[in-house]
């Protein structure tokens, strides 16, 4: 590997360096940035000598951050998850199949068996490496199954599984779930693979461990759905044609195997009215496949959703460990789109909000769920075409409404999600762009990884803290600010 190499952040991360530190800050924090940041991401790549097939399999190493500007200091916490899956993993098998990694069934007809048994009663993996949500006022890691983990917020250690008091049996729940502040609840999509399959939309009260139903959506063939968009009164779910089916379930080595692309069906929008659960609104566009939306809103008779398109498929299969490593994955750009969905049975149509590769959207999410207005301002982890790797290199902020771009860059080096933090908790009010973004940053060449805070209107760098060892790349975070719901990053 070069000195440069973003491989550097596939390597797992070694048990023996988890750790709690106290770390100076270089720079200054604001003031009022007195709360904690939570990381998720992959943080180990193998098991019993036997590498895993996909990024999204590498076993959950939340991190904690917490803020102390009084002092200019920063508490930090690193931890694998000790789920079922990673302790499973440290006796050198794998215990239920991950999303490109089967578990080692060696027999053709046991396997078959086993994947007949978890049609019927699925066993999912508890490597809930994606996210952070409150469930019942309990901190949980989120992955896209329905098997949570709690976590103390304090120290990342590992509490125990977390379920819903209730008794709605779904193989799938996404990662990304949404929390409603104006109303109060958190809204998610699950799904329900069968001869007759399923989406489900829900709603749980905050402090609740229930969830109510709004919608079932019947489906032939499941789309990979990742996130959802969210209004005041309309959910969005975007189906790709990247689509699976039972008998690819049932046969398929891996959850990856079991889907196919198929761009002769196109992208649907499902419009689904959040009060009533009627499907209000399903038309058809080009193909394309979506990881994360940015936002939505309604704008006279059409929803407008912002969302990161990429061409096909190539998005998820690029992301094998094996082509990861090759230093040339062949990841294709994603680009920011805006997508106007008529609900009068119009066409939709399409346009570009930003040039360039993108990933990672994110904005002030309170204003943009809370209330009807339209978003104006936008941050992503965007791509430099050279090296043609795919992977980020740089923050921009851009605003939507003049087609402005600020980038902030350091070279070399590989950021991950930005995290937007307002000043001040959402609260009924407008957009804003006071606050600081929150990022991890791989440097390979220093052999390090760094937080970095920036200035959201300006993306000036306002304070560094250099962590005791380098991390993986991550995945998403949630920042909690105190007596307040988490701030969310991106839809």
């Amino acid at each position: 590997m070069s000195h440069d190499d973003y491989r550097a952040g596939i390597q797992t991360f070694p048990e023996r360096a988890e750790t709690r530190a106290t770390l100076d800050v270089e720079g200054e924090l604001p003031s009022w940035l007195d709360g904690t940041h939570l990381r998720n991401g992959p943080g180990r790549f193998e098991a019993g000598g036997r590498a895993f097939g996909h990024w999204f399999d590498g076993l959950a190493l939340p991190r904690r951050y917490g803020f102390d500007p009084e002092a200019g200091t920063v508490t930090y916490a690193v931890r694998f998850l000790r789920s079922e899956t990673y302790r499973g993993a440290r006796e050198g098998r794998l215990v239920t199949d991950q999303f490109g990694t089967p578990a080692g069934i060696e027999s053709p007809v046991e396997r078959l068996r086993a994947r007949v048994r978890g049609l019927v009663r699925p066993t999912l993996t508890d490597n809930a490496s994606v996210s952070f949500a409150r469930v019942d006022d309990r901190l949980t890691a989120v992955t896209e199954t329905p098997r949570m983990v709690e976590l103390d917020p304090e120290t990342v250690a590992t509490l125990g599984p977390v379920t819903h008091d209730d008794d709605l049996a779904l193989t799938g729940s996404l990662g990304h779930l949404h929390r409603d502040l104006a109303r109060g609840v958190a809204v998610n999509l699950g799904v329900r693979y069968d001869r007759e399959s399923e989406y489900v939309l829900t709603r749980r009260p905050d402090g609740a461990s229930a969830r109510d139903v709004v919608a079932r959506l019947p489906v032939d063939r499941p789309s990979y759905v990742h996130s959802f968009a969210l209004t005041p009164r309309y959910a969005v779910v975007t189906l790709s044609p990247w689509v699976t089916g039972p008998r690819a379930l049932l046969s398929a080595e891996t959850f990856f195997d079991a889907f196919s692309w198929h761009p002769e069906r196109g992208t649907t929008f499902l419009v689904v009215d959040r009060e009533t659960g009627d499907v209000v609104a399903r038309p058809t566009t080009d193909p394309f496949l979506v990881f994360h939306h940015l936002g939505a809103f309604v704008d006279g008779d059409s929803v407008v959703v912002d969302l990161v398109a990429h061409p096909d498929h190539r998005a998820v299969t690029g992301l094998r460990l094996p082509a990861l490593r090759s230093g040339r994955p062949g990841l294709p750009p994603g680009e920011l789109r805006r997508y106007r969905v008529p609900l009068d049975g119009g066409q939709v149509s399409a346009e570009t909000l930003h040039e360039g590769s993108v990933e990672f959207p994110t904005l002030d999410y309170g204003a943009a769920v809370g209330r009807p207005d339209p978003h104006r301002v936008a941050y992503v982890a965007a791509t430099d075409p050279d090296p043609p790797v795919g992977l980020p290199t740089r923050i921009d902020r851009l605003d939507l409404e003049t087609g402005g771009r600020t980038s902030w860059a350091r070279p070399g080096t590989y950021p991950g999600e930005p995290l937007f933090v307002p000043r001040e908790p959402w609260d009924g009010r407008a957009e804003t762009t006071a606050g600081v973004l929150l990022v991890e940053l791989l440097d390979p060449g220093a052999d390090r990884t760094d937080l970095v805070v920036l200035d959201a209107a300006t993306l000036d760098r306002l304070a560094r803290v250099t962590l005791p060892r380098r991390l993986p790349l991550g995945f998403h975070g949630q920042y909690l600010r105190p007596g307040h719901p988490e701030e969310r990053t991106m839809s």
